[in-house]
């Protein structure tokens, strides 16, 4: 799996277009970032770090050509921030997806085929199976499937913006099938520790996921910060603040429904587990 490394770091003022192009013209495989007020160049070899070296002291030589335009044109110019990561993208689409279908679906003639049991709507009643009947019956893919369902406007926009902003860090950083096996794990955590705690009931959306994204980069930065994402630590107190909120029923108030306090916490507990599991490999693998 590909583990992206920041070599460089460099004030937002510096031009690094040129050291882009010079680097690409070498196939060397880099990108930028803008992490914490600097410009953060990473490399998918270390081997290259040599290279970089060499284009930026050529730089500070003037001996690369410099563009009259913004750092930050520059960049896009360049391509280094026009890469798109398909896995996250494609989460986005389903989520958009499966919101759509729950707002179209009043009857849950299609919605029953995404939930964690089978649902049936009689009346103004909802009436679910158990886990024994869908695994007996095969419906294996409903163990993950809730996690695309979302119920409201609100839901989906927010989910989104973290699935974005967390998904793709993990996603350009590490890998796309990192990201997969990342989502799919945690997505299982969530939705299981969830119907363990509640019962058969009617929930779905990405946050259980994303607070195993939150376990994940959590682990990283804590314990291997140079490697970490680069996501703020206020972003993930505020996460796990936001957790415990949920979990003393306050934000209920505010909602239709209940929040799906059992996912959140699944999907965490799921990350955390995650996030060790990959360091201990990737420590073991630099051996």
């Amino acid at each position: 799996m590909t583990n992206w490394i920041c070599a460089q770091r460099l004030p937002l003022d510096v031009n690094l277009a040129p050291v882009m192009a010079y680097l690409q013209a070498r196939s060397v495989a880099c990108w930028v970032s803008e992490e914490g007020g600097q410009q953060c160049i990473w490399l998918q070899q270390t081997s290259d770090a040599e290279l970089l070296e060499q284009a930026l002291s050529a730089l500070a030589k003037g001996e690369l050509q410099s563009e009259q335009t913004s750092p930050l044109t520059n960049l896009k110019s360049a391509h280094v921030i026009s890469r798109l990561p398909p896995v996250t993208v494609a989460l986005l689409l389903f989520s958009v997806l499966g919101a759509l279908l729950v707002y179209f679906d009043v009857r849950a003639q299609w919605l029953s085929w995404l939930t964690f049991t089978d649902v049936v709507v009689r009346g103004n009643a909802l009436y679910f199976s158990d886990l024994s009947s869908v695994l007996v019956s095969g419906q294996w893919w409903r163990l993950l499937s809730p996690m695309f369902l979302h119920f409201g406007l609100f839901h989906i926009l927010f989910n989104s913006l973290w699935v974005w902003e967390m998904g793709r860090r993990i996603e350009l950083r590490r890998s796309g099938l990192m990201l997969f096996g990342l989502t799919v794990f945690s997505g299982l955590a969530a939705n299981i520790l969830q119907y363990v705690m509640n019962g058969p009931s009617l929930f779905g959306g990405m946050s259980g996921v994303l607070y195993g994204y939150v376990g994940y980069i959590l682990v990283w930065q804590r314990l291997w910060p140079s490697r970490g994402f680069g996501l703020p630590a206020g972003i993930l107190g505020f996460m796990l603040i936001w957790l415990v909120l949920c979990f003393t029923g306050v934000v209920d108030t505010f909602i239709d429904g209940q929040v799906a306090n059992g996912a959140h916490l699944g999907g965490l507990l799921g990350g955390l587990l995650f996030g060790f599991i990959d360091m201990l490999r990737v420590k073991i693998a630099a051996r």
